[in-house]
């Protein structure tokens, strides 16, 4: 079986975040749940991290916006102490000091500084592009800077940034918008633009019964405590890890088939997860205990469900 892939563990610190983007999946439009990660969760994810063996697994700190968190330094100290490497994704909102700390706490344990651009909530771009100019020159030798902007009626400034980062050698990507597990559709000038300057390769990429490292080489632990394999499996039970607060979290023993019928969220195909191997039957035993547990999982979920889709149908209006 093949397998090159590279370890990792995202950890949703916060919900909360000081956008409101009528486009995010994180978004305060459909998730009443915008809380921080309470102690007892964090100090679950500590613990769980201190006790794994293989220290090669990349633990990113994201959110809502991670920097709003008020133990947020704390856990990045400690998990790189711990000897791992750390990411971090943020809105690029805090001050230029803030991720100045961030780089001399984590030093040569800081793999990637990725920032979220959202240009309607940005005042002055030219303003943005120092700040990462800035931070990129005082990043340490094997640390990487990248920023990311969705695609949502702002192409012209896009276009801008994409130039100037450019310029002056800063990964600049366009984000195709995801929603409930499906892309957007963008029509004329808008799609040729992304379809040239997006990195998302694996959008189209039938995945059913292909046997994936997610949950046995990655996870996605929230701020409720709550694990599960990878973030397109978040609303299917038979891909929960466990809870991390109440000791539960346990890595599956071995690949497991994905029961999507394609992959949506890039870091299973970015991180080498998804092997090309393909297990229907243990696929479609995946597909009926999500439709055993379902009725319960809406119920425990409906508002947030719910939400969800009528987020969707106004987006598609506008």
């Amino acid at each position: 079986m093949d397998y090159n892939c590279r370890p990792f563990i995202d950890f949703i610190i916060t919900k909360k975040c000081n956008y409101a983007c009528p486009y995010c999946s994180q978004s305060k439009l459909f998730s009443k749940n915008n809380n921080h990660a309470k102690d007892d969760v964090i100090d679950g994810f500590l613990s769980a991290l201190s006790k794994l063996q293989n220290r090669s697994y990349e633990i990113t700190i994201t959110g809502g916006e991670p920097l709003l968190h008020p133990r947020f330094y704390e856990v990045i100290d400690k998990i790189s102490k711990m000897g791992y490497k750390v990411s971090i994704v943020s809105n690029l909102s805090a001050p230029i000091e803030k991720y100045q700390k961030i780089i001399d706490i984590l030093g040569d344990s800081l793999s990637l500084l990725m920032f979220s651009v959202h240009t309607d909530s940005v005042k002055d771009l030219n303003l943005l592009l120092d700040k990462v100019v800035t931070l990129k020159a005082s990043l340490h030798r094997n640390s990487a800077i990248k920023v990311c902007a969705p695609l949502w009626n702002n192409m012209p400034k896009l276009k801008y940034l994409l130039e100037c980062f450019s310029k002056h050698g800063i990964e600049f990507e366009v984000q195709h918008i995801r929603l409930a597990n499906s892309y957007v559709d963008y029509t004329g000038e808008e799609q040729k633009f992304i379809n040239s300057n997006s990195n998302l390769k694996n959008k189209s990429i039938n995945t059913f019964a292909n046997l994936c490292y997610s949950g046995n080489k990655s996870a996605v632990v929230y701020e409720d405590g709550e694990v599960y394999r990878c973030y397109s499996s978040r609303f299917l039970k038979a891909h929960s890890l466990g809870n991390i607060n109440k000791g539960e979290f346990n890595f599956y023993d071995s690949p497991k088939s994905c029961p999507l019928l394609s992959c949506t969220c890039p870091k299973p195909y970015q991180y080498g997860m998804i092997t090309k191997n393909k297990n229907y039957f243990s696929a479609l035993s995946m597909v009926a205990k999500n439709i055993l547990y379902l009725p319960a999982v809406f119920l425990g979920k409906k508002e947030v469900l719910l939400e969800k889709i009528k987020q969707k149908i106004n987006l598609k209006k506008s």
